[in-house]
């Protein structure tokens, strides 16, 4: 899916950055990247070339699609990030991730803009709601997210 292109060629263009890390800082560096690296090194050009190509095709059909909608709109996310283990509702938050990326990877595949806009709660917790429009129309985008936001009342699921 769009997860794995995105990775795989973050992942082959970032590993000569992310090896000097783990040269300089081997103790600095979480066994996570560590893990990243390893599958970027285990890359061939050929895998890399492949990515790009998979990349090119999803932004050619995305493309194609322009005719039939302004733009599209999905969840940012499946839903609100997860609760840290380490977390109490009355102290400060720990850091952790942020919840799961998976509906931001198409849009970044396709470079294509994307405005998420807080229209959704669960449970105290914000579910953003996405319009991903065509490359270079950032302006178009962001103006019907804008329309989306003063016409649309947000709801809170408990």
């Amino acid at each position: 899916g769009a997860g794995e292109v995105c990775s795989r060629i973050t992942s082959w263009e970032n590993r000569w950055l992310q090896q000097n890390l783990v040269n300089e800082f081997p103790d600095g560096v979480s066994e996570r990247a560590k893990a990243i690296l390893a599958k970027a090194e285990a890359m061939s050009p050929a895998d890399y070339r492949r990515a790009l190509a998979r990349r090119a095709a999803a932004q050619a059909c995305h493309e194609q699609m322009a005719p039939f909608a302004d733009a599209a709109i999905s969840m940012s996310c499946p839903g609100p990030a997860p609760l840290h283990p380490n977390d109490l509702l009355d102290k400060q938050l720990a850091l952790r991730p942020t919840g799961d990326a998976i509906f931001n990877y198409p849009s970044s595949m396709l470079f294509a803009p994307a405005v998420t806009m807080p229209l959704i709660g669960v449970r105290g917790l914000p579910v953003g709601v996405q319009v991903v429009g065509q490359q270079g129309e950032d302006a178009r985008v962001t103006a019907i997210a804008r329309w989306i936001i003063e016409n649309v009342d947000a709801v809170n699921v408990a």
